[in-house]
């Protein structure tokens, strides 16, 4: 039997395991992603950060429209999870993947190309947090 237009939708699991958590009423798309952010908030509690910025929209590539056919081309954009800034103004853009998709190796080379600034990969290491390059 086919569920009505009316009933609610469910949302298709995440298939790499996914789960959504809210922390402070903000929804992470991740429970990696909502306990890092619990993380960099002591950090900026503690002074170790100065700024803590979520969900950073940074354009790769502006919209154009295309040469022939004068349609729009929408812009293509890398959402960074956090952009933190640090007391000397050194900004670091943060992102925590469990698993990359080619899709994101590809933004973060336009990232690194365009904003000539590294980008880094959080992962969770049993207790700790490590941080790696991103070289895509």
């Amino acid at each position: 039997m086919r569920p009505s237009l009316n009933s609610a939708r469910r949302k298709a699991p995440n298939k790499f395991g996914a789960r959504p958590k809210t922390v402070d009423g903000i929804r992470f798309d991740s429970t990696l992603e909502a306990r890092y952010y619990e993380h960099l908030k002591l950090l900026k509690q503690a002074g170790v950060i100065s700024e803590l910025e979520l969900q950073v929209k940074c354009e790769l590539l502006p919209a154009q429209k295309h040469p022939v056919t004068g349609k729009h081309i929408r812009a293509i954009n890398y959402i960074a999870d956090f952009r933190v800034t640090y007391p000397d103004g050194t900004v670091e853009y943060l992102d925590t993947k469990g698993y990359e998709k080619q899709e994101f190796k590809l933004k973060a080379k336009l990232f690194i190309a365009k904003y000539k600034q590294p980008l880094w990969l959080i992962r969770k290491s049993g207790k700790n947090w490590t941080k790696e390059a991103i070289y895509a």
